[in-house]
């Protein structure tokens, strides 16, 4: 998919988001542009995804020529005692995944 400005990707989100949450959960997302094309989305509380998961993240992101670039992100990840952390910085890629014994 191609952008314009960063606020088009960010719109593009909502969409995506209330397909797997609930309605209510769009208030959970904020972005912070910079400009006109990079900026900031997150979600400043763990959205409650329809299969019972919670979901995190953040994005730091640019549009570049029509495409989106992450400069920065991380995604989080629990259900049911499965727990998945991916993150991407400067210093480079983490990945983290866990799955609980059973009681």
């Amino acid at each position: 998919m191609r952008f314009n400005h960063f606020n088009e990707y960010a719109d593009s989100l909502y969409p995506l988001i209330a397909r797997h949450t609930l309605t209510a959960e769009i208030h959970k997302l904020r972005r912070q542009p910079k400009d006109k094309l990079t900026g900031k989305i997150l979600s400043t509380q763990p959205l409650d995804l329809k299969n019972g998961g919670l979901l995190s993240f953040i994005e730091d992101v640019r549009v570049e020529n029509g495409a989106l670039q992450r400069i920065e992100y991380s995604y989080k990840y629990e259900h049911a005692g499965y727990f998945f952390r991916y993150d991407m910085t400067e210093r480079g890629y983490q990945q983290f995944t866990r799955q609980r014994p059973p009681p």
